[in-house]
C-alpha cells in the first residue's frame, strides 16, 4: 500500500461491498482489502505456496 500511494494513487482499505439479490439487501460481510483509485480492487493472500487452485481462483477473478 506504501508504494501505492506514495505513488499518488488514493487507496481505501477494507471496504464495505453492499450486494443486492432479487431486490433484497443481503447481510454477507463482503469487503475489499484495497480499492486503489475507485477503480481497481486488490486482493491479498498469503499462501507458503502456490497451488494449481490458486491460479484458478486467479483466472475466474479476471474473468
Amino acid at each position: 500500500m506504501q508504494e501505492l500511494t506514495s505513488g499518488g494513487f488514493p487507496v481505501k482499505t477494507e471496504v464495505a461491498v453492499p450486494l443486492v439479490y432479487r431486490g433484497v439487501a443481503l447481510d454477507c460481510g463482503y469487503r475489499l482489502v484495497l480499492l486503489v483509485a475507485d477503480e481497481v480492487i486488490v486482493e491479498v493472500k498469503c499462501v507458503a505456496s502456490l497451488l494449481p487452485i490458486h491460479t484458478a481462483q486467479f483466472l475466474t477473478s479476471c474473468g
